[in-house]
C-alpha cells in the first residue's frame, strides 16, 4: 500500500480517527417545521502514510490529541484527583467534575474535527468558554433529558459562573490545559439555566438524534 500523500513511499504509518461530538441545532426544520437535527457525529476514518509524509503532517500529534480527547469523553480522571479537588472547594460534587471532564472532552473532540476539515492539524485545537458551555447544556440534555437542570443543581451546578469555577478547579489540579489568554470571567453571561434547559423543541431534537444514534441511549 503506497502513502496517500507522496503516492511514492510504502504506507508503514496507520492511524484511525473516530470522533463525535453532542451538539444540537434546530437552525433547519423538515417540510412539517420540525426542528432538523445536526449532530457533529463522525465515524471512523482511516489513513495510511509513509512515516515522512505523517511527521510533516503532525498526525503523530493529531493521533494524541484524539486520544486525550476521547479519554475526556469517557470521563476517565484519577478519582483521588477530583476527591482532592472537591476537599478544597466542596461546592460542587464530584459527579459535577466527572460530567464536566465529559463536556469538555466532547467540546475538543469538536475543535479538532474542525481542524482536521481546515487541514491545520499541527496547530493547537482550542476550545472557548462559549463551546464549553454548549457542550454542557447538550450532554446533560442527552444524559437526562428533560431533568439536565435538576440534576446538574443537585451537583451543585446552578450557573454559567459554576461551570467556569469548575473548568479552572480542574485546570488547577492538572487535569486540563488553558492558553495564557483564559480567563475565569468567561463563563460569565453565558446563557439562563432556568431557561436554557427548558425547550421543548430543542428536547425533541435531542429525542430524535438518540433515535437516530443508539449509542447515545446509554447515557
Amino acid at each position: 500500500m503506497l502513502c496517500q500523500k507522496c503516492n511514492e513511499r510504502e504506507a508503514t504509518q496507520h492511524f484511525y480517527e473516530s470522533t463525535a461530538a453532542c451538539e444540537v441545532s434546530e437552525s433547519a426544520t423538515d417540510a412539517d417545521a420540525n426542528p432538523v437535527t445536526e449532530s457533529r457525529i463522525t465515524g471512523s476514518k482511516e489513513q495510511h502514510f509513509c512515516e515522512p509524509c505523517a511527521k510533516e503532517l503532525g498526525l503523530y500529534q493529531q493521533a494524541s490529541k484524539h486520544c486525550a480527547a476521547q479519554l475526556l469523553m469517557d470521563g476517565l480522571v484519577p478519582t483521588g484527583a477530583i476527591e482532592s479537588i472537591v476537599s478544597k472547594d466542596p461546592r460542587y460534587r464530584p459527579e459535577a467534575y466527572k460530567f464536566v471532564v465529559r463536556a469538555v472532552g466532547f467540546a475538543y473532540s469538536a475543535a479538532l474535527s474542525k481542524q482536521h476539515v481546515s487541514g491545520e492539524t499541527t496547530a493547537e485545537a482550542h476550545t472557548t468558554a462559549e463551546q464549553i458551555l454548549e457542550s454542557v447544556r447538550s450532554v446533560a440534555l442527552i444524559d437526562f433529558e428533560t431533568e439536565a437542570k435538576s440534576r446538574l443543581n443537585e451537583w451543585g451546578v446552578k450557573s454559567c459562573e459554576d461551570v467556569g469555577e469548575i473548568v479552572f478547579n480542574l485546570i488547577d489540579a492538572g487535569l486540563l490545559g488553558k492558553q495564557p489568554s483564559d480567563r475565569k470571567e468567561e463563563f460569565q453571561n453565558g446563557y439562563n439555566f432556568d431557561t436554557a434547559f427548558d425547550d421543548p423543541k430543542l428536547l425533541d431534537a435531542i429525542k430524535k438524534m438518540k433515535a437516530k444514534y443508539p449509542w447515545l441511549r446509554g447515557h
